[in-house]
């Protein structure tokens, strides 16, 4: 996950104890998108948010989740700079959907956005144009040992 050396077939022991070692970060994403996975359902935009817990405020993720959900409810946002990123990522994630984007680059892509969105939100900082993240904002205590 992330930006690191990719490891493209992790055994399932591997997996286990990675699901096991997360269940806070992961059980916490999940908690924010119960009613909307039909909606909003990509894995890639909860990894990042998942990868986020250990060093973003609960609440600053949470609201990040809500306004992203609503935005793509409602197709409405809210008028303030702190969600311009959320109104780029949005923009970004409907053109990836109207050209049929998929597949790995897409994935890591998505996900780069989804974090540089999410790191530019919680920083009350504007955007001219959403940029894929050029390492990992947001790493996990294992990574940074």
């Amino acid at each position: 996950m992330g930006h690191g050396e990719p490891h493209l077939h992790p055994t399932e022991e591997e997996i286990r104890c990675f699901m096991d070692s997360h269940k806070e970060h992961l059980a916490f994403v999940g908690r924010l998108f119960a009613s909307h996975r039909k909606t909003f359902g990509t894995a890639v935009i909860c990894g990042a948010l998942a990868r986020a817990f250990e060093t973003v405020d609960h609440d600053e993720i949470e609201c990040f989740a809500d306004d992203l959900l609503s935005s793509f409810i409602t197709h409405r946002y809210v008028n303030n700079l702190s969600h311009h990123p959320i109104r780029r990522l949005r923009e970004w994630l409907d053109k990836s959907a109207q050209n049929h984007l998929c597949g790995a680059v897409f994935r890591k892509e998505c996900y780069e956005k989804t974090e540089n969105a999410l790191f530019y939100y919680i920083r009350r900082m504007t955007m001219k144009k959403l940029r894929t993240a050029d390492s990992e904002l947001f790493p996990l205590r294992e990574e940074y040992m």
